[in-house]
């Protein structure tokens, strides 16, 4: 079927709207090699009575019918649960993965504001449990051993792809990194991962910035964030699902940080974070306490990404594990009172003097 008749195939004879139904497509319910799945469905389209719950403020990202911004989920595991492995309306397919074992990705996922459309795309991932839940298919973060020691990798991911209509990927990262240190914070224990941690400023190229090249490190598809074919930027820094719930509140998260991005570039950072706030308490079960570090953190971060100063906050998270060669030119004093903490005055005064 083409992909226009896909769409149409999903739009029901009432005036409902959409609905999001199984294609009997057995390659969809079985595991591929790497780069192997079925190609995913396009569901950024809506129908009747899924648009007359949108508020009047969130229209504008809604073209005619069709959603202005677009997400995906890549849901990597190490085990797939016995007998879940079969087609969902939110999956395009499952493959397997060389970091993890397995990956199940998401077809293009409308990226809308509340109402009874995201309600739709949620109970997909509701009916997805048992690959997206923990307590079903596992993904464990220690991975490898060290002696007696576990090493703590982050292995497996929950990488999220962003577009918007008639944007360029390049200009979309653009905007997207005068907001992204909320993501870095929420995220950093995945910058110590080979396979997230390059281009740490979110450039889209290496060219005129003035700056270390061994920080960035902008050498291939490993990036915190990956301009791609389509429009699309991939966020590989975000960590693996271990629920349902926090895939519905990851994807309120990106809303937000397309919307403001994208329709409020004026925005301030902490303004951001502020509107931010009350999903963050919800994210983090109502402990305020975190929340209020993760916002500390996010500023650092974007302070960073702004301006390459790495502060005592970000400073082991931005230095690959105290590797500190020609990277001490861009602390702070608080980052150099740490640096020496960390690894004695002996070692901060010869870094500051490379």
């Amino acid at each position: 079927m083409t992909q226009f008749a896909n769409i149409l195939a999903d739009i029901t004879a009432t005036n409902s709207g959409v609905e999001y139904t199984l294609t009997g497509d057995r390659e969809r319910a079985r595991v591929h090699r790497y780069h192997y799945k079925p190609s995913p469905r396009n569901f950024s389209a809506a129908f009747g009575n899924d648009l007359k719950t949108a508020k009047p403020a969130d229209m504008r990202n809604i073209l005619g019918t069709k959603s202005k911004f677009t997400i995906g989920f890549e849901v990597e595991k190490n085990e797939l649960h016995r007998g879940a492995v079969k087609e969902y309306a939110l999956f395009c397919g499952f493959e397997q993965d060389g970091s993890c074992g397995y990956e199940a990705v998401t077809n293009i996922l409308p990226l809308v504001a509340e109402g009874q459309w995201r309600n739709k795309v949620f109970d997909m991932m509701h009916k997805a449990e048992k690959i997206i839940d923990s307590r079903y298919s596992r993904a464990d973060e220690y991975s490898q051993t060290q002696g007696s020691r576990w090493t703590k990798l982050h292995s497996c991911g929950g990488h999220v792809t962003l577009a918007c209509d008639g944007m360029r990927s390049s200009e979309l990262m653009s905007k997207l990194r005068k907001y992204s240190g909320i993501i870095y914070s929420l995220y950093k224990g995945r910058l110590f991962n080979k396979y997230c941690n390059e281009n740490l400023r979110m450039h889209n190229d290496r060219s005129g910035d003035g700056y270390s090249g061994y920080i960035n490190m902008q050498v291939g598809r490993y990036q915190v964030a990956l301009a791609k074919d389509y429009g699309c930027v991939e966020y590989r820094i975000v960590s693996k699902f271990d629920s349902v719930k926090q895939m519905r509140e990851r994807y309120e998260l990106f809303y937000m940080l397309m919307d403001t991005a994208i329709n409020a570039p004026s925005t301030s950072f902490k303004a951001f974070l502020t509107k931010l706030k009350p999903l963050l308490v919800r994210m983090y079960d109502g402990d305020t306490d975190a929340v209020e570090e993760r916002i500390a953190d996010a500023i650092d971060f974007q302070l960073w990404i702004d301006k390459a100063v790495i502060t005592e906050r970000t400073l082991v998270h931005l230095t690959r594990k105290f590797e500190w060669h020609g990277q001490s030119q861009f602390y702070n004093e608080a980052a150099k009172r740490k640096h020496a903490e960390l690894m004695g005055e002996d070692h901060l005064q010869r870094a500051l003097e490379w």
